[in-house]
């Protein structure tokens, strides 16, 4: 199964070859959805072994840290041109 339709099959975003409703004027080649994912926020209690599992098991690599030190710190990390928010 290819990565698009896992995505219209976990709700994702919706599947529109098949529309229950009258498209009007468009068509649906004219409904595009997401071409690419550019950055996703996570919400982590333990921001050391969040980054350790992405930075094992993905790849991700440390891009930058935001009020470090402090209780609200968080952190950016990158792979390719994905970024993901752990906080």
């Amino acid at each position: 199964m290819s990565g698009a339709a896992n995505l219209h099959r976990f709700g994702i975003f919706p599947n529109f070859g098949n529309v229950p409703f009258d498209l009007g004027i468009y068509q649906r080649s004219d409904l595009m959805g997401p071409s690419a994912i550019n950055h996703i926020a996570v919400n982590c209690r333990d921001l050391a072994a969040q980054e350790a599992f992405f930075s094992k098991h993905f790849g991700f690599q440390r891009s930058r840290t935001f009020k470090a030190g402090k209780p609200d710190e968080y952190i950016m990390l990158k792979l390719g041109s994905v970024r993901l928010e752990l906080f």
